[in-house]
């Protein structure tokens, strides 16, 4: 069966710019609150060169440190990577984990297990270069707009507002960060319920099973399933098993004349391995776009990891699409099951 692999990961420019369009009333006023104060100028001159000043940083400034961010993903973030893996350093780090996302915080990689905290955090990381560009340009607007006042408490004020408003913005985007990894307290070693000590892979597996929605079943693995990742999970101990939900999953293709097709040859899936609490493996929690299972569960006894993906229901026509394709897509990969990670913990705490 061969792995569906469509995601490409998230341009987070598409995320931001519409939030940071909706903060752009609220700023303004703060703002054009704060420069009055400092100032002195009349309110209507204070609002208007606010609101210019703003619509320009947020249509040029966010824009502009976004792709800043993005040259440092690929200037600093893609080598580092790189490095680390072939000095085989530990990658399985939530610190390293954390820095990636930092780092790679303007095109986050397809690590949808890890999405919940990872765009906020990502969206935190990007706040504070929009903040520097933010204040380069306002500064610009506001000095030629308030051309009566001294050009030095001019960007003196503007630093200060934008401090101010970045600063708000900044705790709420922590805020968020924040409340989305409470729950990784659980990966780190929290309480798995009562049955943790009588631990058993198929128990651990039957929970899961029960905690899925309506629509998904257990299947059977195929002979090269149960070969996936074994460079990661080859051991005796580790019971791997497979979750099919019911959407479709369809191919787009180009045929030799130029004519697009579709068909559905796939169902949704989720990939499942339950691993012993003492069993390492050499994963790595920075992943810029490898399509690697992730670690959902860790306790003492017991470790669960998944990895979603697509499950081929017809082999011998999609081999045929991709004889005759110039070109071919799959549609989109995330599932069906939203919450099936926190679904997947909460059922192994009961």
């Amino acid at each position: 069966m061969t792995p569906i692999l469509a995601d490409v990961g998230v341009p987070m420019i598409f995320l931001q710019m519409p939030l940071m369009v909706a903060a752009l009333i609220p700023v303004v006023f703060v703002e054009a609150l704060l420069v009055r104060r400092w100032l002195r100028l009349p309110r209507g001159t204070v609002f208007a060169g606010v609101a210019v000043a703003n619509l320009a940083s947020t249509l040029l400034g966010v824009p502009l440190a976004w792709l800043a961010m993005l040259a440092v993903e690929f200037i600093v973030g893609l080598p580092l990577s790189l490095t680390l893996d072939h000095l085989h350093s530990n990658l399985n780090s939530p610190v390293l984990a954390l820095l990636g996302c930092v780092i790679g915080s303007a095109w986050l990689p397809p690590a949808e297990t890890q999405m919940h905290w990872m765009i906020p955090m990502a969206l935190t990381s990007l706040l504070v270069a929009s903040f520097f560009a933010s204040v380069w340009l306002e500064r610009l607007v506001c000095v030629r707009w308030w051309q009566t006042s001294d050009a030095t408490s001019v960007r003196r004020a503007v630093l200060k507002a934008n401090g101010a408003s970045y600063l708000v913005l900044f705790l709420l985007a922590c805020g968020w960060t924040g409340i989305e990894l409470l729950p990784e307290r659980f990966l780190a070693g929290g309480s798995a319920g009562k049955d943790e000590a009588n631990y058993s892979a198929t128990t651990v597996r039957d929970k899961i099973v029960a905690a899925a929605p309506n629509g998904w079943s257990l299947t059977e693995l195929a002979d090269d399933q149960k070969e996936w990742f074994k460079e990661y999970f080859g051991n005796a101990r580790i019971l791997h098993f497979l979750l099919v939900g019911p959407e479709s999953r369809c191919i787009r293709w180009t045929d030799s004349t130029g004519k697009e097709h579709e068909a559905c040859v796939a169902k949704e899936c989720l990939h499942v391995w339950v691993v012993p609490g003492d069993f390492e493996t050499d994963i790595p929690r920075l992943d810029f776009g490898n399509g690697l299972p992730k670690r959902v569960v860790s306790l003492k006894a017991f470790r669960v990891y998944g990895y979603s993906n697509g499950q081929i229901e017809d082999k011998p026509k999609l081999d045929a699409i991709r004889k005759g394709a110039s070109g071919s897509s799959w549609s989109e990969a995330s599932l069906s099951w939203k919450h099936w990670r926190r679904d997947i913990q909460d059922s192994l705490r009961k």
